[in-house]
This record gives structure tokens, C-alpha cells and sequence, in this order.
């Protein structure tokens, strides 16, 4: 449907500023001499904390709006335990 694609295109752009973001760190931390191991290990755990924090927030408030809640459950296939 043409009317989600400014809201995809917005959704990739916001994501894409997240990676850089998170590039930029990772390099200024290699450029410091710190093992490239710790600093991928850290680049890789920043990036998907702040890739999954919207969804997190709104799951952790789930009584405030809990359709949009159950459509992050639906959308990230996600099963309780």
C-alpha cells in the first residue's frame, strides 16, 4: 500500500541513524586501542537494545494501550513462556 511508504522510509532512515550512531562509537572505541572483540560485543548489544526500545517500552506498558501492545507481540512472533 503507497500510504505506508513515507512511514517505512521513516521506520529505515530512524534504524539507519541507530547503526550509525552506533558505528561511530564502535570505531572512536577501536581507534582507542580497546580489543575489537569487547568492542564488537558492545556495538552489537547497543545496537539491538536501541533497534528493540520502542517496542520494549510499549510491551512494559502494555495497560496504557494494549492493542498496540498485541500488535508488537504479532509483529515480533513473540510467544510467552
Amino acid at each position: 500500500n503507497r500510504k505506508q511508504v513515507p512511514f517505512i522510509k521513516s521506520l529505515r532512515e530512524k534504524n539507519e541513524n541507530l547503526r550509525q550512531k552506533a558505528l561511530t562509537h564502535a570505531k572512536k572505541q577501536l581507534c582507542k586501542g580497546i580489543c575489537p572483540e569487547t568492542v564488537l560485543e558492545e556495538f552489537s548489544t547497543q545496537l539491538t537494545n536501541k533497534l528493540a526500545h520502542s517496542a520494549l517500552y510499549t510491551l512494559n506498558h502494555a495497560s496504557e494501550n494494549p492493542d498496540l501492545a498485541e500488535a508488537i507481540i504479532k509483529i515480533n512472533k513473540l510467544q510467552s513462556e
